[in-house]
């Protein structure tokens, strides 16, 4: 008999990108099917006895080195075209329902007596099936997409890869004043973060992975995030298939449940536009756009159906519902060098050794530049000094810098704050910096030195929440200091030593409200400030001499701004 060929002319395939192919014979029919294409069938020729049964004693992917295009065994050693042989990857190859890449059935059937199993192909370390993958290029870069269903059921899947340690995966917003609903994905220092508002309050209810030491997700690998409503009260929330209480978590509301109107908002990929990052900067901490490779992206089609078979392990069926966001992105005229097909490695990539000092390696287009303001120094790679540098308390005179937001309709709110600077003391005791709110409020944040130690408080609400490191600083020598608050969490980082964290849950408030007053180096009384102070305030110390810092303070940044610089005159 001679082989029987089906073709789906038509189709470009060879565009480096996955594609799902299905094939069925039922005795006489052969039928294919290319992805979400229409089914393709036809009659072979020939009799039943011909074609009701197919002996099969060789299954060739590839094909291998014995088997060739025509069904003809030819000996292993003769040469054979190149053309017959295919170059690619390949996942999920199944025969009669059996799924011979398996690593595990291909150990089982190579102990069979009966069976040979051969593999010269090579397999992939990391076998990871990313489909219908690209770029985002440039921070500023995003897909707008078509407005996304939070109300009914939804499932929402997605894959990333990144070396970045911030950026704003996707947000889905009801509009831009603060009470709207929203969700959003983001990464902050590594680690991701779900935040979301239903309607129920004006707080987002932030989630954030507890990931195990050393699993921060910025390490250029392929990570799967799951975002699942299940029912009306229930949302599932996984990362790299872990299950809730492990690395990841199931939450519970009340009668409202997890419906975030979005009204007929769009939905945004990998960033958002200007004005949404800046008038939802109380919710989205990071910052900044995300930049890295995406893909596999399930957010398209009727999402209430899609969580009714989350379940599902018909990788063809999830296949097939993966949203082509180039394809399908409402802003297809904009961003189009900073958005493109395919997972693709800029020249000179980011590492975390690559700045000094922990400074932050920016991905660019083939480049990479460092983001140096957490650290106090300056300079293309971290590694020089910062330029503004003050001393304090020379020959016993106390100095202050103080800094004041004169617009009081438009005071910062925040939900992270961000401090660095360096210093170099030998004072047991004295105050570094405080910030304050407006006179109606209550919160602030203190850093200070107590007993030669680093103590932080930050009170947002409340209660007072207090870290003290047990490193020694005032010896004079030059340390280097970043407290970070997102939300309750705070963290202190010290030098190069390991950050203490604290992570107080979120009935001590998680918002600074209305910022008005920055003080370094020495406070001002209360009179002479204007600010209101608490008898709960930080612990005092009984000798003059220590309610002033005496050294010297180098590039202090908050928040972005850098306060050294601003007040030398040399900010721009």
């Amino acid at each position: 008999i001679h082989p029987q060929e089906l073709r789906m002319d038509g189709y470009y395939l060879t565009d480096n990108q996955w594609h799902t192919v299905k094939i069925r014979r039922r005795e006489f029919t052969l039928q294919m099917a290319l992805d979400d294409k229409p089914k393709f069938s036809r009659s072979v020729n020939g009799t039943g006895k011909n074609f009701k049964q197919l002996e099969t004693s060789e299954i060739g992917v590839g094909p291998p080195s014995g088997l060739y295009p025509d069904g003809e065994s030819r000996p292993r050693q003769q040469p054979q075209q190149q053309q017959n042989f295919f170059f690619g990857s390949m996942s999920h190859f199944s025969f009669n329902g059996v799924d011979y890449f398996d690593a595990r059935l291909r150990r089982q059937l190579d102990e069979a007596s009966s069976t040979t199993v051969e593999v010269t192909a090579r397999e992939d370390d990391s076998p990871v099936e990313v489909l219908l993958p690209f770029t985002v290029r440039a921070p500023q870069a995003f897909a707008e997409l078509p407005t996304l269903n939070l109300v009914d059921g939804f499932d929402l899947r997605l894959r990333f890869r990144t070396v970045q340690t911030d950026g704003l995966l996707l947000i889905s917003a009801g509009g831009v004043s603060r009470s709207a609903d929203f969700l959003l994905l983001e990464l902050l220092n590594g680690r991701l973060r779900l935040a979301l508002n239903p309607g129920l309050t004006s707080v987002a209810t932030q989630r954030e992975l507890p990931l195990e030491p050393g699993g921060r997700l910025d390490d250029n690998q392929w990570h799967l995030v799951e975002l699942r409503r299940r029912n009306r009260q229930r949302l599932v929330f996984r990362v790299d298939g872990q299950p809730a209480g492990s690395a990841g978590f199931v939450g519970d509301v009340g009668d409202g449940g997890f419906n975030v109107n979005v009204n007929k908002n769009s939905l945004y990929l990998g960033g958002a536009p200007r004005h949404l990052m800046s008038a939802r900067s109380d919710v989205i901490l990071s910052g900044i756009g995300f930049q890295g490779c995406l893909g596999s992206v399930h957010l398209c089609g009727n999402q209430g159906n899609a969580a009714n078979n989350a379940d599902s392990s018909n990788n063809a069926d999830l296949a097939a519902s993966v949203c082509d966001v180039l394809d399908r992105r409402l802003n297809r005229n904009e961003f189009v060098t900073d958005l493109v097909p395919s997972c693709q490695r800029p020249k000179i990539e980011c590492h975390r050794e690559m700045c000094y000092y922990g400074g932050q390696c920016l991905q660019q287009r083939d480049s990479v530049a460092c983001l140096c303001d957490t650290t106090s120094f300056t300079g293309d790679w971290c590694n020089r000094v910062g330029s503004s540098t003050f001393q304090f308390g020379r020959q016993g005179r106390p100095g202050r810098l103080s800094f004041e937001f004169a617009d009081d309709t438009f005071l910062p709110t925040t939900k992270r704050d961000d401090i660095a600077f360096g210093f170099q003391t030998a004072k047991e005791s004295a105050p570094l910096l405080r910030v304050d709110a407006r006179d109606r409020s209550s919160d602030y944040i203190l850093i200070s030195i107590v007993n030669q130690r680093i103590r932080v408080e930050y009170n947002m609400k409340s209660s007072t929440i207090s870290l003290e490191s047990s490193l020694v600083v005032s010896d004079g020598r030059y340390h280097r200091i970043r407290f970070l608050r997102e939300e309750t969490r705070g963290s202190l980082y010290i030098d190069d030593h390991a950050p203490l964290i604290k992570h107080p849950d979120a009935s001590v408030g998680t918002t600074f409200n209305w910022q008005k007053y920055i003080q370094i180096g020495r406070l001002a009384t209360a009179r002479k400030s204007g600010i209101r102070r608490r008898r709960r305030s930080s612990p005092a110390v009984a000798d003059e001499s220590q309610q002033y810092f005496q050294g010297y303070l180098v590039g202090l940044v908050f928040n972005g701004l850098p306060l050294n610089r601003i007040a030398a005159g040399d900010e721009a």
